[in-house]
């Protein structure tokens, strides 16, 4: 069990517990859809052959964000102003958050040069988006995410390297998953601090873990440490580095999204 702030990590085993979660019918185990309002992100899809990685991928991230955007509005500013303690946001807050993450795929090449950058740099990116609109919110939200499906992962290749927060580079598809990574515990976060309902298939859990499980190998790759191997039942089990000891409680602005679950893993060391 691992506790606080090393939030990138907390990332894989929370949202690898949906996954087994969903498998329980803790969460509701459906397929993914194209659950979104515009004709452009449906021919999109249409068009990007649905069994393919990115096919997966583009499906989930709209099926996701469409999802969020429909939670955001139906927000009241009272709503709004709930505080999530453990992320030392506001309700609000941790919306627009969402809404600057998908900015860095519009035009924002902002990333951090360092882990301890991050943080600063979501602050940075809060303060300038100075809207806490729930209505805006989400319908910026929908704009946004319209682009990124439409006209930007189209033309990204899912196996390139790119530039990525810490330093440090993802492949088009560790980006893309850990994109809906943040749509998905973003939008946990909000729902249960407006005691609203919030799913979480099992099929996008599936390919969200593996955002942050890329980021945190490809960072802590040089240490040559041991490695946690997330089952995750019936998809693709997911590998990624730890440290031993435990970290301690806090808030999470300084890493971005995450949460502390308990996982059952099994370690595995195949470097030594």
């Amino acid at each position: 069990m691992f506790r606080g702030r090393d939030n990138h990590r907390h990332e894989v085993v929370r949202i690898a517990d949906s996954v087994a979660l969903a498998g329980n019918k803790a969460f509701p185990d459906t397929r993914i859809g194209v659950a979104t309002t515009t004709r452009a992100i449906h021919f999109t899809l249409a068009m990007t052959p649905a069994g393919t990685e990115k096919g997966r991928s583009l499906a989930a991230l709209a099926a996701a964000s469409d999802r969020l955007a429909a939670l955001v509005q139906s927000l009241s500013s009272a709503d709004g102003a709930q505080q999530i303690p453990y992320l030392g946001w506001t309700v609000a807050e941790t919306a627009a958050h969402v809404v600057t993450v998908a900015g860095r795929l519009l035009g924002d090449r902002r990333r951090s040069a360092v882990p301890e950058e991050t943080g600063r740099l979501n602050a940075t990116c809060l303060e300038e988006l100075a809207d806490r609109d729930p209505t805006s919110l989400a319908a910026r939200l929908r704009t946004d995410m319209g682009l990124v499906i439409e006209r930007v992962y189209p033309k990204v290749d899912f196996d390139r390297a790119y530039p990525f927060h810490g330093g440090t580079t993802i492949s088009g598809g560790g980006g893309a998953a850990f994109l809906l990574c943040e749509l998905l515990v973003h939008g946990h976060d909000i729902a249960s601090s407006t005691q609203r309902d919030w799913a979480i298939p099992a099929q996008e859990a599936a390919i969200a873990v593996r955002g942050p499980a890329e980021f945190w190998t490809r960072l802590l790759d040089a240490e040559g440490l041991p490695t946690f191997v997330v089952e995750l039942g019936e998809y693709t089990p997911v590998e990624f580095p730890v440290r031993s000891g435990t970290v301690d409680g806090g808030d999470r602005r300084d890493s971005g999204c995450g949460r502390t679950p308990t996982c059952d893993v099994r370690q595995d060391d195949p470097r030594r």
